[in-house]
């Protein structure tokens, strides 16, 4: 059973966060008045299977190419040196393409939806990395750009997506959208559809929506 936040356009969202460009410090979320939707949808109670039947869905509604980005550090904490050169490795042998960003690796590749069955997708693991994903009709590598190294860095460090000023400004220019886990403070699983894209979403034989929140309401799935 999800908990539905929908900013149509997006508002100023209590519960999340933006970061300031360049910098690790996070601000409270300031995005009214932004050309961008945002979705907002967290998992209270039901089957582990319902995130991978959600995102299938919203894929599917928006019916773009998906590409899955995974960013993690060039030297891990506690790790030896070529901890990270092993997780490159298992990528790249199951068809990613991945390249290193200053401080951190990104490795990337198309996501059919027949191959969300979990979440992450495609046997990624929480412990390579940081997961977003991009959707949008331009090839892999252009919608790659869209992730600025800031954010990429960020997401490699805590594991955690949070945008900036430049990530909002190229979902406004350019026709992508992205997807990310925000989990409530109770940790339960969330997920947030940021961009252009608009979405209808109700109840449905594998998923149910128990509360919606609009607008400056939609902080709420998050408490």
């Amino acid at each position: 059973m999800f908990e539905f936040g929908k900013e149509e356009p997006i508002a100023n969202n209590a519960s999340l966060y933006e970061r300031n460009n360049g910098e690790d410090k996070l601000n409270f979320d300031q995005s009214k008045g932004r050309e961008l939707n945002r979705y907002s949808f967290v998992s209270k109670s039901g089957s582990p299977d319902s995130i991978p039947m959600l995102i299938c869905e919203l894929l599917n509604q928006i019916g773009l190419k998906v590409v899955v980005a995974v960013s993690w550090l060039i030297n891990l904490p506690g790790k030896s040196a070529v901890a990270a050169k092993v997780i490159e490795k298992k990528y790249l042998k199951n068809g990613w393409n991945t390249y290193v960003r200053n401080d951190h690796y990104l490795a990337f590749k198309e996501l059919k939806l027949s191959e969300i069955d979990s979440w992450p997708p495609m046997a990624v693991q929480y412990s390579d990395g940081g997961v977003l994903l991009l959707i949008g009709n331009e090839n892999e590598e252009a919608m790659l750009t869209i992730l600025n190294e800031g954010c990429a860095s960020f997401l490699a460090r805590t594991r955690y997506f949070v945008p900036d000023e430049k990530f909002f400004e190229q979902l406004e220019s350019r026709n992508v959208s992205a997807l990310y886990q925000v989990n409530d403070q109770l940790n339960n699983t969330g997920i947030v559809l940021l961009g252009k894209h608009s979405i209808s979403m109700t109840s449905g034989e594998k998923f149910s929506i128990i509360a919606t929140y609009e607008g400056d309401s939609a902080y709420k799935v998050f408490v």
